[in-house]
């Protein structure tokens, strides 16, 4: 394909620039870069032409692929900023400029705002905004495994982290502030704490046969108005308590987690009546067989993928924690504020420059912003 690929690539280039037929250049591009539909050079010459014939919402698409590929080129901003222009989009044209002072270290001179409806997120908004790696067939799975993690998990001691609290009233701003957000989030009720020296936490407490979302905060938010930074750390921390991220919160523990999918998968594979570790043989006396079978359905669509359940787990725990940072700057709107709060994270070094690089090429996507009008980018076929 690469050798095909660059030779259409040498046609498109003798056609524009030797016989002048912009028309079959162009034919010629769209081929090669659907060929190589991961090629930067290629996407970039196809959008180039495209701009050149005034077709500014093909280009974008073209641009925002490349950010896709390598979300830290600071030319495809440009460009876009450029592009968005062109088209009469302004807003957006200044939310790429923003991005690359952000990336430049340079302060922006104009912050876009998207103020959002108090509505519920959709499972289309989230759908959208879901990180690649988030697969949702893990995620549906891990949720189905839950209410069995959370009966294999130890207790939680009486003196352990969140011994002091303080049942924060229902009628305090803070607490109305997070029931507004919690709603939009789709997460149920959460009894909101007040505690010493935390920020924001959050926790599923097990009563009966239910599990309980819990949000705890610092005594020194109860005092101050909830900046935008304050509410992206609630909404992403909100996000966790949805059903489908609740398991990392029930249990945190990355590698006991994959040890917990290493034994599911060792149940799915097993002969009936053979030996199983004792984490499987735990695991089978929680699972009523209407839960197995669905469990593995879902197992049979991961098998293909090699990796061992400790290694599926972690990259699934940073892609959601992605995913939580999307749908917190889908809610507030405002970059620098999404930004400082990722800052302030606890990331460090390599995540935490993969965290920023996602939230600022998310905020330059039509993914987050409405106003953004061009086709969301696609492989040409």
């Amino acid at each position: 394909p690469e050798e095909h690929a660059r030779a259409w690539i040498e046609l498109g280039e003798l056609c524009s620039e030797h016989l002048g037929d912009r028309d079959t250049a162009l034919c010629a591009l769209e081929v090669a870069a659907g060929l190589q539909p991961k090629s930067i050079d290629y996407r970039d010459q196809l959008a180039k032409l495209y701009q050149s014939d005034g077709r500014y919402d093909d280009a974008i698409v073209q641009h925002q692929a490349i950010l896709d590929l390598e979300p830290s080129l600071l030319p495809s901003y440009n460009a876009l900023a450029r592009l968005y222009e062109s088209a009469n989009n302004p807003s957006a044209a200044k939310a790429c400029l923003q991005a690359v002072s952000t990336m430049c270290g340079q302060e922006p001179t104009h912050i876009p705002i998207l103020p959002r409806k108090k509505q519920s997120i959709s499972g289309e908004v989230i759908d959208r905004l879901r990180h690649r790696e988030d697969r949702f067939a893990l995620g549906r799975l891990l949720a189905l495994l839950t209410p069995a993690v959370a009966a294999l998990a130890p207790a939680r001691r009486k003196r352990g982290t969140f011994s002091g609290r303080k049942l924060l009233p229902k009628t305090h701003p803070l607490a109305k502030k997070i029931a507004a957000l919690a709603v939009q989030m789709d997460v149920h009720s959460p009894l909101v704490y007040q505690q010493m020296n935390v920020s924001i936490e959050v926790a599923a407490e097990r009563s009966g046969d239910r599990l309980v979302p819990v949000v705890i905060v610092g005594t020194s938010l109860l005092d101050t108005e909830a900046a935008i930074k304050t509410t992206f750390q609630l909404c992403r921390a909100l996000v966790t308590l949805r059903r489908e991220y609740l398991v990392q919160v029930v249990q945190p523990s990355g590698k006991s987690l994959g040890h917990m999918l290493d034994a599911l998968f060792e149940l799915a594979a097993a002969e009936p009546g053979a030996r199983v570790s004792k984490t499987a043989t735990a695991l089978n006396k929680l699972l009523d067989q209407e839960s197995f079978d669905r469990l593995k359905l879902l197992v049979d669509k991961l098998a293909p993928d090699q990796h061992s359940g400790h290694e599926m787990v972690k990259r699934w725990l940073r892609a959601s924690q992605m995913t939580a940072s999307r749908i917190a700057l889908w809610v507030v709107g405002d970059l620098l504020s999404s930004l400082e709060a990722v800052d302030e994270s606890g990331l460090s070094g390599t995540e935490l420059e993969e965290a920023r690089q996602d939230l600022i090429r998310i905020f330059c996507s039509p993914l987050v912003r409405d106003d953004m009008r061009a086709k969301p980018a696609a492989p040409l076929t």
